[in-house]
């Protein structure tokens, strides 16, 4: 597997196992004294699309198998679970690593803790393990989920679930893993309970900067990071770079501009699909929705989630009352009680919920969230005079190309204006150039990026110019 190794054999080490000339897919292995440290240890969504798609899919029954086969994960001793390596055939391990460092809920950061020891203390802020158990409970179980618990392959009928060892941390924590010290700080993301690191061993000292901006609502969040890690005047500098051949950023007061224009005064049924984890971009279509008094309609997974993220005072997120529940058809296509799991019934039955009838007959005054992958809804709704918001990044790659033909038809098959209005969760160039300013860090390793070269490039030039002291 690629690596970037700093320091001779003998010597501290960070080995890059997933995120290098790519975006995501971080799994960064630091090495100092005695203790062992991932940084993330996420999906790799371009390496996996080499070899899944949507018909495509590794196999359950193979365990970690296809996983380990195609180099989706690394092929290290005492780092997955013991009844992944039976399902295998291989020895069982003792765990050879300390912790796992869970910068924010993004699949691409954390997806692939599903496979590790059970034994291997796992990292997070608190506001990430409300958002990793809303999808756990909203969601039909997947190898590739079992983040927070998992149940021991092959599952069995009666297989009790095994729960991780899960530590929280919040800004302002000092954790002592081992050899290293860990300063958790938080940063502006697009994605709340975001977090980039400092950790300080015997004989190296870094910072991670996970996935971070300086355009949000929050930037004085990310520049305390910067701040904080310049006072510890790190060594290495592990920094993300999705953005760094962009020179601009749209910010969330452009989208909430855009999105209030085309919903106030509408008299047609508006869909919209973004990000829900993405709490500005919430309260932005909540506003929305509220000034044009407008119902907003959203599905059971995105109520599940609202109503964890409620939970965390601090976030201020407005609880399910401000919304209704959508019910779709599923099975009989009667929406029949025994057509869903238990848990939707809890909250169809505990919240307003509407069906399709309910947003057709309401359809003017009507803010409904629909998602790409709930489009055959369309044939149900029958919307007419309706536009459809998307607020998510246009398509980047060639299968991401393809789903948004799709989008295209059935829009165009309804007649369904088509609107975008974005604000990314990634810093720009000149972003990241103020990040690797005020941090100052003597060396600079790019992850989370397509364009190392650029990034690196951004610090050396820094480096040159740097005041002496």
């Amino acid at each position: 597997m690629p690596r970037s190794k700093i320091g001779r054999k003998g010597k501290p080490r960070i080995a890059v196992y997933g995120g290098k000339k790519e975006i995501g897919g971080n799994k960064v292995l630091v090495e100092d004294g005695d203790t062992r440290i991932w940084l993330d240890f996420g999906m790799s969504y371009s390496l996996r699309g080499k070899f899944f798609e949507e018909f495509v899919q590794p196999r359950p029954a193979n365990g970690i198998g296809d996983f380990l086969e195609l180099g989706l994960v690394p092929d290290l001793p005492g780092l997955y679970r013991e009844d992944l390596l039976r399902h295998q055939g291989r020895e069982v391990e003792e765990p050879a690593f300390d912790a796992v460092l869970i910068s924010h809920a993004h699949l691409d950061h954390c997806a692939y803790v599903s496979f590790l020891h059970r034994d291997i203390p796992v990292y997070m802020g608190e506001t990430t393990q409300l958002i990793l158990e809303a999808i756990k409970d909203a969601n039909q179980r997947s190898i590739e989920t079992e983040i927070l618990a998992f149940k021991e392959r092959p599952i069995t009928r009666g297989s009790e679930e095994i729960g991780r060892e899960v530590k929280t941390f919040r800004t302002g924590d000092r954790l002592k893993i081992g050899d290293f010290t860990i300063w958790p700080v938080h940063v502006d993301h697009s994605v709340p309970g975001a977090y980039g690191f400092v950790l300080e061993g015997p004989n190296i000292s870094l910072a991670y900067t996970g996935d971070l901006r300086l355009h949000g609502r929050h930037s004085e969040m990310t520049r305390d990071f910067v701040e904080f890690a310049n006072e510890k005047e790190v060594d290495v500098l592990l920094t993300e770079g999705t953005r760094v051949k962009e020179q601009e950023s749209r910010q969330e007061e452009d989208v909430e501009r855009d999105v209030l224009d085309w919903v106030n005064g509408y008299n047609g049924l508006v869909l919209v699909d973004f990000n829900f984890k993405d709490v500005d971009r919430l309260r932005t279509f909540l506003k929305a929705a509220e000034e044009a008094d407008r119902t907003f309609v959203i599905p059971f997974k995105e109520a599940v989630l609202i109503d964890y993220l409620s939970k965390d005072k601090k976030l201020d997120i407005p609880g399910l009352g401000n919304f209704v529940i959508f019910k779709p058809k599923r099975r009989t296509g009667e929406f029949d009680d025994k057509d869903y799991r238990k848990i939707e019934r809890e909250y169809y039955n505990k919240y307003e919920s509407w069906t399709y009838k309910d947003v057709r007959e309401n359809a003017g005054k009507t803010m409904m969230y629909l998602s790409y992958f709930a489009f055959p809804n369309l044939v149900d709704l029958k919307p007419r005079n309706a536009i459809f918001i998307h607020s998510l990044s246009e398509p980047f790659n060639e299968e991401m190309a393809i789903s948004f033909d799709r989008l295209q038809n059935w829009l165009g098959h309804f007649g369904v204006k088509y609107l975008h209005s974005h604000c990314s969760g990634h810093a720009s160039m000149p972003e990241l150039r103020e990040v690797i300013k005020g941090i100052n860090a003597k060396k600079l390793v790019p992850i989370h990026t397509e364009h190392p070269r650029l990034l690196t490039r951004l610090a050396v030039n820094w480096s040159k110019n740097r005041p002496k002291s």
